[in-house]
């Protein structure tokens, strides 16, 4: 579905806004009254404006119906409940899921059953430059903040296989959401290289700011050097980020970046 303005999205998404319950403390709310997405019950900072408003972060969800073609090849990396892996699915791509969190696999597969037989692959795994083949997930109270380490830090961690963004070069990829948990800079080697052999590859990056010692300086000039960058703006449009300073001065680490190979 494409979306003509943030407005109509927020609108579309309200006048279908629903949920139900499917089991203890586990509920379908059907979002862009289109699809249905099971998640956890709880009153954390994402579930309850799903319930109530039937979307998520809309100017991004407003980019992405108006950028990524219908039958496009995508990887939602980092894809946590899911919503952002069907809104594309019922956009009419094919997808590959992956997540890192084994609690939120159950999730996923319940939620494709609730929606049909989508092209759709599941995937439990980190995406990570391929130098270890496990992880440790550290989980979080909250799915949003699950973070890789090579360290138990947390009460509750995960073993979790990994994977890289070049087990996907013989496929013919056009769009990647990643949202890593501050892990950008193990991914981006590797969506550089599918870059070139797909040139018309976009990706849709969170940026964590101060993921990074130096506030995602380094990780800004390497960028800078090989992807042209942009970042989407609360109206669903896109703004060139040309410098560090910028960034800086924005403090837009909330926002996701849209990173195209250079001309």
């Amino acid at each position: 579905m494409k979306f003509l303005d943030r407005y109509d999205l927020e609108k579309i998404g309200q006048v279908g806004a629903e949920y139900y319950t499917i089991e203890a403390d586990k509920i379908a709310t059907r979002l862009l009254s289109s699809y249905w997405l099971c998640v956890e019950d709880k009153q954390d900072e994402f579930v309850p404006h799903l319930k109530r408003d039937g979307y998520w972060e809309s100017w991004i969800s407003l980019w992405m119906s108006q950028n990524v073609k219908p039958g496009s090849v995508c990887i939602d990396g980092g894809a946590n409940y899911g919503y952002y892996t069907f809104q594309l699915l019922l956009h009419g791509c094919e997808v590959y899921a992956i997540e890192a969190n084994p609690n939120l696999i159950p999730y996923l597969k319940t939620s494709l059953e609730l929606n049909g037989n989508l092209p759709l692959t599941i995937l439990n795994k980190a995406i990570t430059d391929g130098s270890t083949d496990k992880i440790i997930l550290n989980i979080t109270e909250s799915p949003l903040h699950s973070t890789v380490s090579i360290e138990r830090v947390s009460k509750e961690y995960a073993e979790v296989q990994t994977i890289r963004l070049l087990d996907f070069i013989d496929k013919p990829i056009d769009f990647i959401k990643l949202d890593i948990e501050g892990n950008e800079d193990q991914a981006l080697p590797d969506l550089i290289q599918l870059q070139k052999k797909y040139p018309n590859l976009v990706c849709l990056m969170e940026w964590v700011y101060d993921a990074y010692p130096d506030k995602s300086r380094e990780l800004y000039k390497f960028i800078a050097q090989n992807f042209e960058v942009s970042y989407v703006e609360f109206d669903g449009s896109e703004v060139k980020v040309d410098s560090y300073s910028f960034i800086e001065a924005e403090k837009i680490d909330l926002r996701m970046f849209v990173l195209r190979s250079k001309k």
